[in-house]
């Protein structure tokens, strides 16, 4: 039996809709995390072998250290007995098994027998994970025609349905929401999931999902499932994958933490915090007026007369030395364009700070401008087009 450390897809040992047996890799699981704790933690998790049907591949991702697209499958869990009630129905019997009573379903037949005496396929929430080692054999394990596979894939499609249909139905028959506390965290107030996720992100760029690190599930995988009385039951993985998704809701918990104890950071909510809005005397009247309006004055060659000879109505006398300056090093300034509503008079300093707020504004305003501009152009060029190909002009 040889062994493969971190399999390509081209490595990929048997086919779609064979049996197999895997078992949770804990610790290449977290090792993303790059968190000396959550190794710590995933390796005194003792996981077990389980059967699978290999179903079908998961997302490409690239690994520097396959030196290639690492093989990412996605399995089907395979038990003894039928899946727990509410969803005791969401199953396919593999032959010997007798037929399902709950939904009347006959049991399909594999390339050979396996040595249980009965086994169901669960239909309900397959699992995903990179494989970290494959250990190769000889003889491969139970195989599902095309034609059986896509009845396999058919029912899966249906459970997964008719479960959300049972589970909205559920939702629909509770008419009483209970009263809860108004110190209670977990009340109508409290904010769902989704939004204090976004609010991490948005203090905690590297939080953002492009770049920050995660959990991804590895397992490895046995070729060979001659041996299967150690294998244990789906309930019990999907068990070993909440204690994974705990030690990673303890790593973010610790991870923000840092964040938060960081002294760049605090100086930089302090920073954000204590700036002053941008003060009324500043904005002129007509700010919002016909900003974006792209008119004949907004050429560079008046706005470079306007600079030349107007200078005084957009500086302030004791800018004069550094707008002087300006000038001769670059025929255009910010400051002299129509989309700067600014109104820097004589004798009037703006609060500390209120020159960021200008800053971007300024930078907004141009952008509209030159917005504007390209749609003008796209169209000019387009109508132009259509006159020389003998079309309708616009």
């Amino acid at each position: 039996m040889s062994v493969v450390d971190a399999p390509t897809i081209s490595e990929q040992p048997v086919e779609l809709g064979t049996f197999v047996i895997v078992r949770l890799d804990p610790v290449s699981s977290v090792r993303a995390l790059e968190d000396e704790q959550a190794t710590h933690e995933a390796a005194a998790l003792a996981p077990r072998k389980y059967l699978v049907l290999v179903d079908t591949t998961g997302e490409l991702s690239y690994t520097r250290a396959a030196g290639g697209l690492q093989l990412n499958l996605s399995f089907l869990v395979a038990g003894r007995n039928p899946p727990p009630s509410p969803h005791s129905w969401a199953a396919i019997p593999i032959h010997p098994t007798p037929a399902m009573h709950d939904s009347d379903r006959e049991p399909i037949t594999a390339s050979h027998a396996l040595a249980l005496e009965r086994c169901y396929i669960y239909t309900l929430n397959p699992v995903t994970a990179l494989v970290s080692r494959i250990y190769r054999h000889h003889s491969h394990g139970p195989r599902l025609s095309d034609d059986e596979h896509d009845m396999v894939r058919y029912c899966m499609i249906t459970d997964g349905n008719r479960a959300v249909d049972e589970q909205l139905a559920l939702k629909a028959s509770v008419d009483v929401i209970p009263a809860l506390d108004d110190e209670d965290d977990g009340g109508l107030d409290a904010e769902p999931p989704d939004a204090v996720q976004a609010d991490i992100e948005t203090f905690f760029p590297r939080m953002h999902a492009e770049h920050r690190p995660e959990m991804q599930l590895h397992v490895e995988l046995w070729v060979d499932v001659t041996a299967l009385d150690d294998v244990a039951e789906p309930l019990e993985l999907a068990q070993e994958i909440e204690k994974l998704n705990e030690i990673e809701r303890d790593w973010a918990r610790r991870y923000v933490a840092a964040q938060l104890s960081n002294p760049q950071t605090a100086d930089w909510i302090e920073d954000a915090g204590g700036v002053d809005p941008v003060p009324e005397d500043v904005i002129t009247d007509g700010w919002f007026d016909d900003d974006a309006l792209v008119r004949p004055e907004d050429a560079i060659e008046h706005r470079i007369e306007r600079q030349v000879h107007d200078e005084d109505n957009y500086v302030m006398k004791d800018d004069a030395a550094t707008s002087t300056s300006t000038r001769q090093s670059s025929v255009y300034s910010i400051t002299s364009s129509p989309a700067s509503r600014v109104r820097r008079s004589k004798g009037a300093h703006p609060q500390e700070g209120s020159g960021v707020f200008s800053i971007l504004w300024l930078i907004s305003r141009l952008s509209g401008v030159l917005g504007r501009v390209s749609i003008r152009l796209g169209r000019f060029i387009w109508s132009s087009l259509r006159l020389i190909l003998g079309m309708r002009p616009i």
